[in-house]
């Protein structure tokens, strides 16, 4: 029994007992907080996926704005935002200033009284409601033709009989119109993406314009740190349309399975232990392999890139309020801007057109890089910069009279006389969808806070006029309030600040596991 050799006790023998230790602490430790992490916060995350892959999808799905929920079910403070957000144009018969038009993605509806009424338009012949996207006074008619840009293509409106007669487009998301060259000539903007010509005096169908595309000395220097933040959190901030909305999705779509399959690959030895009868070994361990390959290597490694930018962004706009100051004054250089940034196409990204009448080549465009002119019908551009204040991000245009009038996103709203220079319109609201004249020589400006009046040297101010709505919540502000948190509280933000981070802790314990284990 003596003979027996004692265990050694030299350094070189006991540190890799000692460091199996240490390893056996690790592990357990990293699994245990991507468990309980993931537990806790996996629930609310696949909350925030699915929600954001719906709101990703907003300017297509009608569903979302014409199906509504009881108002009973939503919050004072959502349903304040649905009744002043569904109303996206506006415009008043300058002749009759009693009679206005207003529409949006519900529909369109008219008004004899000043906005006290509102009767609803019907679209003869069409699938269900179209949304609309621009209104038009005819230019040698005016209000006696209408002109519908709208997500089932171009429609004339007949005022007496509230009826609307579509003229050419069909099925095409007509998203911008503009009076061209000339009276009977229109400009028009298909998916945000081509320029076509209508001829209102002619059959024939409409005509598409080439475009080119600036040259890389048109484009802005810098973009700002906001607008960045922004683009990459609504799936337009790193690739051309659509693969940035594509890479969004993918990612919100891995917000819903990875919790799923974290809970599965928690929740079902437990349930097999309580079982009588369990499975078989074999088929056991394959469906635990088969999760963790799915869970880990394959959706977790993909998830990596979306979910970093998804939850730094959502932090940032959690508190976008008290962060804009300070992240305008950032700007990215233009070595340093994701590849969407150098322009390679223009799809998806013509917000708004305008015509310059009696230059039938003339014609400039608004995008989120600012607004481009061509004088050559297309083939080049000149980026506006007339001082003092240059267009950014042109969310849209009007032309009233000699004045062609800019709307912006992140930026003032402007207007230029003729050629000469930008000017600033303080007190006209952030981000207007519509301009109209009030028929009192001044203006009406139309953003999600309401109608802001002024003009001729009378401030803007905003106005109380009513706007049509039906009854009910549109699922769009549902969704929205839900994805926010507004929904639950006023503070829910701070919920979705937590989550956030703890999708990023995810990502780290998560690759730690992967690293040690790999393939199953």
């Amino acid at each position: 029994m003596l003979s027996a050799k004692a265990p050694a006790t030299g350094s070189a023998d006991v540190m890799p007992a000692v460091d199996n230790r240490h390893r056996a602490r690790r592990r357990p430790t990293t699994r245990l907080l991507h468990r309980w992490i993931g537990l806790a916060a996996g629930l609310w995350l696949a909350v925030l996926g699915a929600t954001g892959f719906v709101l990703d999808h907003r300017d297509g799905w009608r569903w979302l704005w014409q199906e509504t929920v009881n108002e009973a079910w939503v919050p004072e403070r959502v349903l304040d935002k649905a009744r002043r957000g569904a109303t996206r144009l506006y415009q008043v018969n300058p002749a009759q200033p009693t009679e206005r038009i207003a529409g949006g993605p519900q529909g369109l509806w008219i008004s004899q009284n000043g906005g006290d009424h509102w009767a609803s338009v019907y679209f003869s012949g069409a699938t269900g409601t179209p949304q609309i996207r621009a209104v038009l006074p005819d230019a040698t008619r005016q209000w006696d033709r209408l002109w519908l840009a709208t997500d089932d293509g171009l429609w004339a409106l007949d005022r007496p009989h509230k009826t609307a007669i579509s003229v050419t487009l069909g099925g095409h998301d007509i998203t911008a119109l503009a009076t061209g060259a000339s009276p009977t000539e229109l400009l028009g903007v298909s998916a945000r993406s081509r320029i076509f010509r209508v001829d209102t005096r002619s059959p024939r169908p409409p005509l598409q314009v080439e475009l080119g595309l600036p040259e890389d000395s048109q484009l802005p220097p810098d973009i700002g740190l906001s607008r960045l933040v922004h683009d990459l959190h609504f799936g337009r901030g790193l690739f051309a349309p659509p693969w940035s909305l594509l890479l969004n999705d993918a990612g919100a779509w891995c917000m819903m399975l990875l919790p799923l399959g974290g809970f599965l690959f928690w929740w079902l030895p437990r349930r097999w232990r309580q079982q009588p009868e369990r499975p078989p070994r074999r088929a056991r361990k394959n469906t635990m392999r088969w999760l963790y390959r799915l869970h880990g290597p394959t959706l977790g490694l993909f998830a990596v890139i979306p979910f970093v930018y998804l939850s730094l962004t959502g932090i940032v706009l959690d508190h976008g309020d008290a962060l804009r100051p300070w992240l305008k004054q950032f700007a990215i250089a233009k070595a340093w801007q994701p590849p969407v940034y150098s322009l390679p196409a223009w799809r998806g990204e013509i917000y708004a057109v305008a015509g310059y009448p009696g230059q039938p080549r003339k014609f400039s465009l608004g995008t989120r890089l600012g607004l481009f002119t061509t004088t050559n019908d297309g083939l080049g551009w000149q980026r506006e910069t007339h001082g003092p204040v240059a267009p950014g991000f042109v969310w849209s245009l009007r032309r009233h009279e000699d004045r062609l009038l800019l709307g912006g996103m992140g930026g003032p709203n402007l207007q230029r006389a003729g050629e000469g220079p930008w000017r600033p319109v303080p007190g006209s609201g952030h981000m207007p969808t519509d301009v109209s004249p009030d028929g009192q020589g001044g203006l009406i400006w139309l953003n999600r806070d309401g109608l802001h009046r002024g003009g001729n040297d009378v401030p803007y101010r905003e106005t109380t006029a009513a706007l049509p709505r039906r009854d009910g919540v549109p699922w769009f502000y549902v969704l929205d309030g839900l994805h926010s948190g507004a929904l639950i509280h006023p503070q829910w933000k701070w919920v979705n600040d937590g989550v956030a981070i703890a999708c990023l802790l995810l990502l780290v314990t998560g690759l730690l596991r992967w690293w040690r284990k790999r393939w199953l």
